[in-house]
């Protein structure tokens, strides 16, 4: 540690005055009373706590307050440091190279910072060393070797740090203790060495033996797991192959039930359209029966619409069905590699059980995640198929309402036939029997004539109440 420079306010008989020190010795001359004491104790109030005043003789004469500031380079760290203590504000540090002000002020955290930065161990009384060591007052340098041998030796024993030394000492033997039974049992392992090596050559020639061996059968090894690989190989793809017929085998199935099905919807639409046709020869007079088989018509050609889809649906059987016939074609070429793989397994299983049991472990895998990804593939046909079943549902529904409102069309049409036969007959001049029978489609010409017509039987006594059907838009609608 270095000081640099001191700054006193009101520091005993110093006003305010600064002085800077150079790397080295330096003295401090002056005239009796001057303060040249002052400086050194300005110093030790700062840095060591050390004063033989009290805060009101250390205060000069009228002031309130004394300020001293140290500037010095640590010992710990070779930074600069200002430490400003003031008697009534207690301890200040500051970095002029940062800039900034530390966060200790109160003592006791102060001093252990001092003691760091002084390079001086930690626990130090600071203040007697400096009483006892550094600032010893004037004529009494010398009066610590005129005391008696114990008192002398208690003062320099502490100041050269004997006890630490003996204490050191002590420490110092247990260490050589441990070192003494680490030789000997250093020495003991050498001796066990020195017997074993007489036994390094019979051993070294059954190392080579040994790793001979090893070699032999790592290379069989190695040949083993190539024609494992290989068999592999070659049983996951019989596997995937087999896998595809089943798949195909399944969507077969489920295509000639769809099939099954489509053949009695087909049966019920023919059935429909059969029943359609004979409702249209019977109610080609009227208007609202043409106009109800004009809409049937549209969905017979829907319901022939789908019959064109199932024939799609056939074809696409019968391509599935040949290609199974394929498939089962190369199932056949491929039994024959299969008999071979099973030659190669019976090889296979003269191999050690290590390998045997890792096999099986990777088949279980291979097994189960195809097995997986085959339920997944299912899962979504079966939906699919759902979605399909429930489509051709609401259709089937659709038709019988349709032909429900065909029937009633028909029955409709019946009664008013019936009901406007004796009107034709009476000879009503609003209402042309003969043309309207020749032709129905005057009979129901405009809604003006109709609408007279019906008032004029009305008038004869006879009340008819008949209601125009809604046109159907789009094929759909009630009567």
């Amino acid at each position: 540690m270095r000081i640099l420079s001191l700054a006193l306010q009101n520091f005993k008989s110093h006003e305010d005055a600064v002085f800077t020190f150079e790397p080295g010795i330096n003295a401090i001359c002056g005239e009796n009373g001057a303060g040249k004491t002052s400086i050194l104790e300005a110093i030790a109030w700062v840095l060591f706590d050390y004063c033989p005043y009290s805060q009101e003789e250390i205060i000069r004469s009228g002031a309130n307050d004394a300020v001293v500031t140290v500037q010095f380079i640590s010992q710990w760290d070779q930074r600069t440091y200002d430490v400003r203590r003031s008697v009534t504000q207690g301890y200040r540090l500051f970095d002029p190279q940062l800039k900034q002000r530390l966060e200790y002020e109160r003592k006791s955290d102060v001093l252990p910072w001092l003691r760091q930065h002084l390079g001086v161990p930690a626990g130090t009384d600071l203040a007697r060393l400096f009483a006892t060591t550094i600032g010893v007052p004037q004529g009494t340098f010398t009066a610590d070797f005129l005391k008696t041998g114990r008192d002398r030796k208690e003062v320099f024993d502490r100041i050269l740090k004997v006890e630490e030394y003996q204490q050191v000492a002590k420490d110092l033997l247990a260490v050589e203790k441990y070192s003494e039974a680490q030789i000997q049992a250093i020495n003991h392992q050498i001796e066990l060495l020195r017997q074993q090596l007489q036994e390094w050559d019979p051993l070294q020639a059954e190392r080579q033996k040994i790793q001979q061996e090893l070699s032999y059968w790592q290379e069989r090894l190695s040949q083993s797991i190539h024609t494992l690989d290989q068999v592999k190989l070659e049983i996951e793809r019989l596997e995937k192959w087999l896998e595809q017929i089943q798949t195909l085998d399944h969507q077969i199935a489920q295509l000639e039930q769809k099939g099954s099905l489509l053949q009695v919807s087909l049966e019920q639409a023919e059935k429909l359209w059969a029943e359609a046709r004979q409702a249209q020869a019977q109610q080609q007079q009227y208007w609202e029966g043409s106009q109800h088989f004009l809409a049937t018509e549209a969905r017979l050609r829907e319901l022939e619409k789908q019959q064109q889809q199932r024939l799609e649906w056939l074809k696409q059987r019968d391509a599935l069905l040949s290609q199974k016939q394929h498939i089962e074609n190369q199932l056949a070429r491929l039994q024959e590699k299969l008999s071979q793989q099973q030659r190669w397994k019976q090889e296979l299983e003269e191999l050690t059980p290590q390998i045997q049991a890792q096999e099986e472990l990777e088949r279980q895998q291979t097994y189960w995640t195809q097995q997986l990804n085959t339920l997944l593939h299912l899962h979504r046909e079966w939906e699919q198929i759902q979605a399909e079943w429930t489509a051709h549902a609401e259709r089937c529904q659709l038709l019988q309402s349709r032909v429900q409102e065909a029937e009633q069309a028909q029955a409709i049409c019946q009664q008013h036939q019936f009901s406007l036969q004796p009107l034709f007959a009476v000879g009503n001049p609003h209402c042309r029997a003969g043309s309207a029978a020749a032709n129905p489609t005057n009979f129901t010409g405009s809604t003006g004539n109709f609408a007279t017509s019906t008032a004029s039987i009305g008038a004869a006594g006879i009340r008819i109440s008949a209601t125009t059907p809604d046109l159907p838009k789009n094929g759909g609608g009630k009567t």
